[in-house]
Order: C-alpha cells, then sequence, then structure tokens
C-alpha cells in the first residue's frame, strides 16, 4: 500500500479541514457527516480520516463524487 504524504492529501483531518474539503459550513458537518464517520482522538483532539470521508461521500444516498477531491489515479 503506498502512502501518499502531500499537503493537499492529509491522511487525517480536523473538523474544520473535514467540512472544508466538503465544503459545508461546520455546523452541517457535525449534524450530517460526523455522525457517520469513525473518529479518531489523539490527545483532546478528534480527527476524521480522510479515507473515511471519501468512502462516505461514495456510499452516501444523494452525496455526488467530487472528482476535484480526488488524487487517485483513473478516477474521473
Amino acid at each position: 500500500m503506498k502512502i501518499n504524504t502531500t499537503s493537499d492529501s492529509a491522511l487525517l483531518l480536523s473538523r474544520i479541514e473535514a467540512a472544508a474539503l466538503l465544503r459545508v459550513s461546520l455546523n452541517t458537518f457535525d449534524r450530517r457527516v460526523a455522525v457517520d464517520l469513525p473518529k479518531v482522538p489523539i490527545g483532546r483532539r478528534v480527527l476524521f480520516r480522510r479515507v473515511d470521508i471519501e468512502s462516505w461521500i461514495n456510499n452516501t444516498p444523494g452525496c455526488y463524487e467530487r472528482p476535484a477531491l480526488f488524487s487517485q489515479g483513473d478516477r474521473t
């Protein structure tokens, strides 16, 4: 498994970063998205795996994939 460590594809995201990635408000993220995602507690921080957010986009009815969010080869 290859891990991409460029800054635009951080493996763990804060609530604010995750909401920005999805282009939704922090309130919308907390109410509609975060409840469905596994949380990664690190100290006092709660982070979210980028891969879980991408999976949520692809598997949630009514969500539309935003190709610009992904950096995987043949995924367009």
